[in-house]
């Protein structure tokens, strides 16, 4: 079919009667050499057209940067970050002797507020148990009658379980300490 459009009026000018295709693109990583490719565009020659990217206040990306400059300030931005950014939470436990029996304390490092979940973590033979509530800061072990090791050489009884704390603060971050705690009584 001859264009109509061009000034011609019986020879073609360059238009078929199907649709212009172009071929499929490819990954320049995975191209034969020279590229097959239909179209190559260099990095800095695209430009973002979306909203600015913020973070913490801060525009990493404005609308209008260019690609190769909108990913080098995006790494920019997370790897020049101060260590500090981004506290760590962490606990121990420590152990005690009190009137009121064998207590537990845990010692977190990070941000406040903190919430707290000690459970034993054994199944048979525990020798001691919680006395009291379980979600504050310290708990207080008591011994269990009648789950003892005799420990004959110190004529004295060993009473232990494993203690696990969960402490999770308001970011969200969670911690985790363990504690093996035995203690030693006399018979009675």
């Amino acid at each position: 079919m001859a264009c109509t459009n061009c000034g011609c009026k019986n020879k073609p000018c360059g238009c078929e009667d199907g649709p212009l295709t172009t071929p499929a693109p490819c990954n320049p990583i995975g191209c034969p050499d020279p590229y097959p490719c239909s179209e190559v565009i260099d990095s800095q020659c695209v430009l973002y057209s979306g909203d600015p990217i913020i973070c913490n206040q801060d525009t990493v990306v404005d609308t209008g940067d260019n690609l190769a400059n909108a990913l080098n300030q995006v790494v920019d931005y997370f790897c020049d970050q101060p260590t500090d950014c981004c506290p760590i939470l962490e606990v121990d436990i420590t152990f005690q002797r009190s009137i009121a029996g064998y207590t537990l304390i845990a010692n977190p490092v990070g941000d406040a507020p903190f919430t707290y979940q000690w459970t034993i973590e054994q199944d048979e033979l525990v020798g001691l148990s919680f006395s009291g509530p379980t979600t504050g800061n310290s708990v207080i072990l008591v011994t269990v009658p009648n789950y003892y090791t005799p420990v004959p050489a110190l004529s004295a009884e060993a009473y232990q379980c494993l203690v696990k704390v969960k402490v999770t603060n308001g970011s969200g971050q969670v911690a985790t300490a363990y504690y093996n705690a035995v203690i030693l009584q006399s018979p009675a």
